[in-house]
């Protein structure tokens, strides 16, 4: 049976592959840096990416051969977001031919599915028999929490945390109860907003629940994606997601969000969040604003140093106190996701690994093209290189460049002139994200298929269903897709 609908998925990949118009929209290049000799083969590795990497997956090559001397040819595959759902079908085609790319960055893939089926390689076992890397090199919270089915099949190039603020015009009673918290739940941030409301609601009524950059905490569907992990073992094939406690969850997520899902939100409207978005009217519309660590405002968030609108800005946990991490559902969640390798069963998987090895490297620092000159600091991002070694360097010259900028740029008057004391939070706010990378973690999005679950929340927040009945239809759902 499992090969008959391994077999029907195939045929049905092909012919969605082709009604797509196949590789039109691929941008396919082959770099090589050196030229093979008949005593001597150049491997080729072959990788599938999003365009945003193209770039630094260029640069790892020219590192390899720096510090290696080895060579080796790339032929990568690059795609834009509107052809991610076309590569999607490709990818799944060929891995099911058995004739895959050596490496692919994830991008909202069915990862359990494909590690189900047995496609990618357990990088634990590529990382213990690699003599260039070991377990020890890497910050161990964050593989934990990626580990599916007792190995590590998506490896993060880094990783870093949602941070809440409160809006500081609350009434002191509310800002009072938020600054207690060491982390913070997003349940415990719908409590606060409900009784805010309830008490305070003719005077800040008109404030929404939530504004930022982070998809964990101002998207509906990723909000409910996140808490359904919390009743969902993957591990164990079971779901329990009648429970009492999380059809109280979907009570006092439905008057929350209700308004946010019947308007017009977009995510894309928050996803590029600045820090003088906390500096400015337009921001105050929020109980809380929530930031991840890739963009600026997630370098603001550690410092005090002119935060007016918005304080006290404490990590997101999930109900087990485990920071809650990216990576997000794909490229064009980029306020909530990083890079994530993984790495098919094929012969290449051992040089795959190595290659990946310098793709740490280059993506811990600032992107600069020669060619052109061009640099860029990657958004002044302070999400943690997965690699120890390369954390304080990194996340130091991040600030550095955030405050360069910032406490320069005449457009930002309430920075200006503040340079000097943001620098001398510096070190605390190193040390403080020291701290958070040792903590238990997990993951913001847990991998079950949106198709499981849109249609019956959609309907839940138009009022059609009840937290009762979506309950049950979503437990009857994960509980055969569990078993299938």
């Amino acid at each position: 049976m499992r090969e008959y609908k391994l077999f029907a998925l195939l045929i049905t990949c092909i012919m969605l592959m082709a009604a797509c118009g196949g590789r039109e929209e691929d941008i396919e290049d082959t770099y090589q840096n050196g030229v093979e000799t008949e005593n001597e083969a150049i491997p080729t590795l072959s990788i599938l990416a999003p365009e945003y990497y193209r770039d630094v997956i260029r640069q790892a090559q020219t590192h390899m051969s720096l510090i290696e001397g080895g060579r080796i040819n790339l032929e990568i595959t690059a795609y834009a977001p509107e052809a991610r759902e076309t590569h999607h079908i490709r990818l799944q085609t060929m891995l099911m031919a058995g004739d895959p790319p050596d490496m692919f960055i994830l991008d909202g893939h069915p990862l359990r599915a494909y590690i189900q089926s047995g496609f990618l390689a357990d990088i634990y076992e590529l990382m213990d028999a690699c003599p260039l890397s070991s377990r020890d090199d890497f910050f161990s919270e964050p593989l934990v929490a990626m580990e599916m089915y007792g190995g590590l099949y998506a490896f993060p190039m880094s990783f870093g945390f949602n941070h809440v603020f409160i809006n500081s015009s609350l009434p002191q009673p509310f800002i009072d109860r938020f600054s207690q918290y060491e982390s913070v739940t997003i349940a415990c941030l719908m409590t606060l907003y409900s009784d805010l409301m309830r008490e305070y609601g003719d005077d800040f009524g008109h404030l929404s629940f939530s504004g930022g950059s982070s998809r964990a905490g101002t998207c509906p569907q990723i909000i409910l994606q996140h808490y359904m992990g919390n009743y969902v073992d993957f591990e164990n094939q079971t779901s329990n997601l009648i429970h009492l406690d999380f059809i109280s969850f979907l009570d006092e997520f439905h008057p929350i969000f209700e308004e946010r899902w019947l308007g017009s939100y977009s995510y894309l409207f928050t996803i590029f969040a600045f820090p003088q978005r906390l500096q400015t009217l337009a921001s105050r519309g929020h109980v809380f604003w929530i930031v991840t660590a890739d963009g600026m405002d997630s370098a603001f968030s550690l410092l005090t140093t002119g935060q007016t609108y918005f304080s006290h800005s404490v990590p997101m946990v999930d109900v087990h106190s485990r920071l809650k991490i990216g990576p997000g559902i794909g490229f064009e969640s980029l306020g909530d996701t990083w890079a994530v390798i993984c790495i098919p069963a094929t012969d290449n998987r051992h040089l795959a690994w190595r290659f990946s090895q310098h793709l740490l490297a280059v993506s811990a620092a600032p992107f600069h093209d020669p060619t052109t000159n061009f640099s860029w600091n990657w958004n002044y991002s302070i999400a943690s290189p997965i690699v120890k070694g390369f954390f304080l360097p990194y996340v130091t010259q991040q600030f550095e460049e955030f405050i360069r900028f910032f406490s320069s740029d005449v457009r930002i008057d309430p920075l200006r002139g503040d340079a000097a004391l943001m620098t001398s939070e510096i070190l605390a706010a190193i040390s403080r994200i020291s701290e958070l990378n040792d903590m238990s973690m997990s993951l913001t999005y847990s991998f079950l298929p949106e198709t499981l679950y849109f249609d019956l929340l959609d309907q839940f927040m138009l009022g059609v269903m009840s937290s009762d009945e979506f309950a049950r239809q979503l437990q009857n759902r994960v509980s055969l897709w569990l078993i299938e």
